[in-house]
Formats: C-alpha cells, structure tokens, sequence
C-alpha cells in the first residue's frame, strides 16, 4: 500500500472545517499513577510495604489530568480548532480541572453537582508493553439521563452538525440517552450521529437491547470500536468470533446499518456494508497508553467533518492519537503539529 503522506498534510493545512460539534456525556478526574518497571515488580513492592504494617513506594510519577471520553474527545478536537461543546456533571473542583485541561472547549453546558467521577490509573509494563489498568467511581455519570438535558442542552444538540455521545458502558441510564438524543437529531435537527460504548464486558446481557432499538435503527452513523468492543458486538448479533478481527468487522457492517470505525495499535479500518477500508498505523514511541483512542476519536471525527475520504480520516485518526500517545506532557497536537507529524513520520509496513 502506498499512501502519500506529504499530500495529506498539504490537504489538511487547506480544508476548513467550520462544524458545531456536541459531546457528553462523561468527564472524570483522572489520577495517574506511572509504575516504571513492570506488574510483577509491583506487586513485590506492595507485599513488602504490606508486610511491614503499611508504608510509601517512592517509585514512579504522579499526575492528575483531564478524563474522560467526551471531555478528552472534546479537549482534542478544540486543539483543532474545532467548535466543540461539553455536556457533562462535575463538581466545582472538577470544573476548575476541567477550565484548566479543556482549553477552548464551550463548557456552557456543564452543570456543577456534589458528586464526581474519579478514576485511578495504573500505567505499568505487563507482557512487554504498557498497559492502562483503571480503578473508577462513575459519580454522576452513572446515571446520565436523558431528562438531565435542558432546553438550552436539547437547542444546541438540534442545532450541532455532530453529536458524540461516549461510556454508554458506566451509564445505566445510556440506553436511553442514545435513543432518544439520537432520535432528536434525526428527526428535529440535521447533524451527524458518533457513538463509542466503552468496554460492554460487564454490560454484555444489555448490549442486546442497544443494538436493536438504536443500532439497527438507523439512529447511529459511525459506530467507533476497539478490539474488544467489536468482540462484544459480533457476540451478540452471534458471528463467528474466531475469525480475524478484519473479517468480523467486515460482517458487523452488514448485519448493522452503521459505519464501523475500528482502530488497533498496528492499524484502522472502516466498514460499510461490507466494504471495508484499511491503514495502518504510525511508528512511534509509545509513553501512554491511557486516552489514545479519545484521541483517536477525535482525529476521525475532524477528518470526518473534514469531508476527507475514508483513507484519508483513518490516516488523520491514527496521527492525532500517535502524536498524543508519543507526547512527552500528555499534550493533543494543534493543526499545525497534525500537519507537521503526518508530513515526517513513518507508516507501519503493513496494516495488519
């Protein structure tokens, strides 16, 4: 495959993309623990301390940021320039974290509440690779629903030209908030609909009913999927989940009415009614692995208001989260850093 990336990043520095884009419903105060070495060390330490009656472990870094899918989604897309706005809960400290780690981002529509969204993370190596274990207490955005939203909520939801809505998996409200947000910009308003469902593992026995009254619905244009999310929903519409990944995705996009955008480490995809685009990766140093597919979320939306075509967007998706993930201050590219990375970086050799 040959994708020529100098002509992308001259594409991209030209088109305008001039898009109101609505995202909620979750924002969380992210605490980051980054463990040096690897989980059995870890765990070693712990027994120590623990064995000793209790103790500290002056090892790694701490760090608190930003979280969340939509106020990452949305903080990312703002470094692009793009009109977006936030609906979420949060507390008065959450909202100063929030002012402080989601420049530029409209947050009008935040409404401040006693309760917060906390998750602890655990960065650690495991396996020969970084892996992101995550402890969280949802608050407020357990129980999202539908009736949280105001007329001020609802107006710019009919009026925003995308409506992401994320973590339908910590939501037991989310069901419904899909269905009936989506259904408003279907028949009221005139915009684009992009889910993300988070892990459903826990929620499989539900997930049933979300993808008959909205997926199968025509309430949904893109669909963004990990590897596991696509396991989950390939489950429940009952294929053959020993196939490759490509494949499954490939089959999901005929049996649901919806845009499968799937990402991986080593590669994206897109299909539609069984056409399925593919490109891969790029090559960098990996030094998080919390937030990547937020990023990743936000680069695929851009390109798809963008109006770039599907090689295009996956290539912007997978740029925006490389960059994110190579980022030494956890920091989301601008415009000019999207361009600049896509025009000097290298491409895996291969998609898969």
């Amino acid at each position: 495959m040959n994708f020529n990336l100098e002509a992308l990043s001259d594409k991209l520095s030209k088109v305008k993309v001039n898009v109101k884009v609505t995202a909620l419903p979750d924002f969380f105060i992210d605490h980051f623990y980054i463990y040096p070495s690897n989980l059995n060390e870890l765990i070693r330490d712990l027994i120590e301390v623990a064995s000793k009656g209790g103790g500290n472990i002056f090892k790694g870094e701490h760090y608190f940021l930003r979280g969340g899918c939509a106020a990452n989604f949305a903080a990312a897309l703002a470094r692009l320039n793009v009109n977006v706005k936030l609906i979420t809960k949060t507390s008065k400290f959450g909202f100063e974290i929030l002012r402080m780690y989601a420049e530029n981002v409209d947050l009008s529509h935040v409404k401040i509440v006693d309760d917060q969204a906390i998750t602890f993370i655990l960065e650690v190596g495991f396996n020969d690779r970084r892996v992101n274990i995550m402890i969280s207490n949802p608050g407020p955005i357990r129980k999202f629903c539908f009736e949280d939203l105001d007329s001020h909520d609802l107006n710019e939801i009919v009026n925003s030209d995308i409506v992401a809505i994320f973590t339908w998996n910590a939501n037991l409200c989310g069901t419904e908030l899909v269905e009936k947000v989506f259904n408003i910009v279907k028949f009221n308003g005139h915009g684009k609909t992009y889910l993300d469902l988070g892990d459903p593992s826990a929620r499989i026995n539900e997930l049933g009913d979300l993808v008959g009254k909205v997926l199968k619905r025509d309430l949904v244009d893109a669909l963004s999927l990990n590897e596991n999310e696509l396991k989950c929903i390939a489950k429940v519409i009952n294929l053959n989940l020993n196939e490759d990944l490509i494949e499954i995705a490939r089959k999901v996009s005929i049996e649901i009415p919806v845009r499968i955008d799937f990402h991986t480490s080593n590669y994206s995809l897109s299909a539609l009614n069984g056409d399925v685009t593919i490109v891969p990766s790029f090559k960098v140093k990996v030094l998080r692995s919390t937030g990547a597919g937020d990023a990743w979320n936000a680069g695929n939306v851009y390109g798809w208001a963008g109006k770039f075509n599907f090689e295009e967007r996956l290539l912007i998706a997978n740029a925006v989260a490389a960059y994110y993930i190579s980022n030494k201050k956890a920091i989301h590219p601008s415009l000019i850093d999207l361009t600049n990375f896509i025009k000097k970086r290298k491409l895996r050799l291969t998609p898969c």
